[in-house]
């Protein structure tokens, strides 16, 4: 089973970006996703953003994962 995890952007740099996720700070992949910001909840796996999706979404699935 694959699980994607939602995280917050810290930081963006040119094609990645660091991600809060708990108390673990990850550098993440963004190119498939347009125009990350600062601030975005994204869904990740393996490293990699998939999508955007918002603050609601981000706490109903971690919500699910707790």
């Amino acid at each position: 089973m694959c699980l994607s995890i939602p995280v917050k952007i810290t930081e963006i740099k040119k094609n990645s970006a660091m991600v809060k996720n708990g108390r673990h700070n990850l550098e993440i992949n963004t190119s498939l996703i347009k125009r990350p910001q600062i601030g975005d909840w994204i869904i990740i796996h393996a490293n990699l953003a998939i999508k955007k999706i918002s603050k609601k979404e981000a706490y109903e699935i971690q919500g699910y994962l707790s």
